[in-house]
């Protein structure tokens, strides 16, 4: 894998605040975003994905794929700098201090539209997958929810919703945007019914299984149709057999229409 990965590499850049970015074999035909953990980087978190998926499959040579790097910050969490797409005041609870995560949730969001929109002069929006792992997947959902381009799926791992009680029909004119959005602001629901892949394992003790149920109701209520897998083991992680089945599975499905 790592002489594979080291041929199609185009940038392996790992500081903070970074993207890294693995170039299409062929034609340029979709893009894969995908955002990490908290903790985490692009580069690690690309190794992470492609332990378990061949992107070496057909479907996937035209694929370009973006792994951007939060920025770094001082987490009072864990009292220690982590990169971190916002601040969180505790991962048990990730709705405790919520007011703590609006700038850094903010800024992370406006970053990932800036990324999609330059993807846009390359490839059609249904032509984009958006996603990511715990943080990353709690960030890449309220890129989803603003924006104003119909993607073409998204793909949400072992993570959450931020502010998901506050999150409620926001399409209506009369409805509170979530976190008191500044300039990110809710759109119509244009990307309702793209596909959509949830995964969690039963024995997550950093992001409990039924914070990922509440997302997966959240997106429903929201008049999503999300595909919803659990696992039985596999912790905080990608399940190693079924879960990473099931998301090579959804993407081949998805970037080979």
């Amino acid at each position: 894998m790592a002489n594979i990965m080291s041929t199609i590499r185009t940038s392996a850049m790992s500081a903070a605040n970074s993207t890294y970015i693995i170039a299409p074999r062929g034609k340029h035909t979709h893009t894969i975003i995908l955002l990490h953990g908290r903790n985490s980087t692009g580069p690690d978190f690309a190794d992470e994905i492609f332990e378990g998926i061949n992107i070496n499959a057909t479907a996937f040579g035209g694929c370009k794929w973006i792994f951007p790097t939060s920025s770094a910050a001082w987490s009072k969490q864990f009292q220690e700098d982590l990169t971190e797409w916002f601040d969180l005041a505790s991962t048990s609870n990730p709705y405790n201090e919520q007011e703590r995560q609006v700038a850094g949730l903010e800024a992370s969001v406006r970053r990932i539209h800036i990324l999609i929109k330059e993807e846009l002069k390359h490839v059609s929006g249904s032509n984009i997958v958006l996603g990511g792992m715990s943080q990353g997947y709690a960030t890449s959902a309220h890129v989803l929810l603003s924006c104003k381009e119909r993607l073409g799926g998204f793909l949400g791992i072992s993570g959450w919703m931020p502010f998901c009680k506050e999150v409620k029909n926001p399409w209506s004119t009369n409805s509170t945007r979530p976190f008191h959005m500044s300039e990110i602001e809710m759109c119509s629901g244009v990307n309702i019914n793209i596909p959509m892949l949830l995964t969690h394992m039963k024995d997550d003790e950093v992001i409990k299984v039924n914070l990922g149920k509440q997302a997966r109701t959240a997106w429903q209520e929201l008049g999503f149709e999300p595909v919803w897998k659990e696992y039985e083991d596999g912790g905080h992680e990608i399940q190693e057999t079924k879960g990473f089945a099931d998301i090579e599975k959804f993407l081949v499905g998805v970037v080979g229409k």
